[in-house]
């Protein structure tokens, strides 16, 4: 693993992934907020005089990575540094010094595994959540963990390489069947989801993807696409990668499985 990390600066190490946030109490956050989109290091747009920004090149003089390695949430009350590593959110913290934040103060700090936050997702700081009591759904936070940890972690089926290395520059079908077969495992803690079986055919624009998801109980898939089921759940690693997709999905519920007896297999 180390001579891996050693060769992509921007993997991580997949023992030491979880959720970091660390808050604190600033002043002029305005101001900050309008350095920080300015950036070279970061990208984003203002929503209401506050929104949250991403961190999108490690240095100045890097290439812009296309999934966030951190993110800035500006609010009237202060600052929320989000990263899935503590070695990222020390960098992210020490950029957001050097823009002029001041010294960015640990006033609060959380650590989380993924799947305690899908299981208690109150315990996140989330400034700008509508309501005070308001929640992330399963689904908002499985795509964070998509765009934010999985396409930087190492996978033996893309030989050793990060998703964040093959998407984008390999977009042939052998690397896309990998990446796409590894997002039902990635997926496997969110409550109710049972498997997935991924369909290809080729037609004359390139390869068409069927994607049948099983889940236990209606309640289930609504937990992760939210109230309204008949919206496509399409992770941005995915959509980064195809010409186009169904916005919308159909629900059945499984009447039967047959499978022929060993006896009644052809010998």
């Amino acid at each position: 693993m180390r001579e891996r990390l050693a060769r992509d600066p921007l993997a991580m190490d997949p023992d030491a992934v979880a959720w970091h946030q660390l808050h604190t109490f600033a002043t002029e956050s305005h101001t900050f907020l309008e350095r920080l989109v300015a950036s070279p290091l970061f990208g984003g747009v203002l929503r209401h005089d506050w929104g949250t920004v991403e961190w999108n090149r490690p240095r100045p003089d890097a290439e812009r990575c296309a999934f966030p390695l951190g993110l800035v949430t500006v609010h009237a009350g202060g600052l929320l540094l989000e990263a899935f590593s503590e070695e990222r959110l020390g960098e992210l913290r020490r950029h957001a010094c050097e823009l002029g934040a001041g010294p960015v103060t640990a006033d609060e700090t959380r650590a989380f595994r993924l799947e305690h936050v899908l299981a208690h997702p109150d315990a996140l700081f989330q400034p700008l959540q509508p309501t005070p009591r308001a929640v992330p759904t399963a689904r908002e936070i499985a795509a964070r963990w998509l765009t934010m940890a999985w396409p930087f972690l190492p996978r033996e089926d893309l030989q050793g390489r990060a998703p964040h290395e093959v998407l984008g520059k390999e977009g042939d079908r052998t690397h896309l069947i990998r990446v796409l077969d590894g997002l039902p495992a990635e997926l496997a803690g969110i409550p109710g989801f049972v498997r997935a079986t991924i369909l290809s055919r080729s037609v004359p624009t390139g390869t068409e993807f069927q994607i049948v998801t099983h889940w236990t109980s209606l309640d289930a898939i609504k937990g992760f696409a939210g109230a309204n089921v008949e919206t496509a759940v399409v992770a941005p690693v995915v959509q980064e990668l195809m010409v186009g997709y169904d916005a919308t999905v159909v629900h059945y519920e499984v009447e039967d499985v047959f499978e022929p007896r060993a006896a009644d297999r052809p010998r």
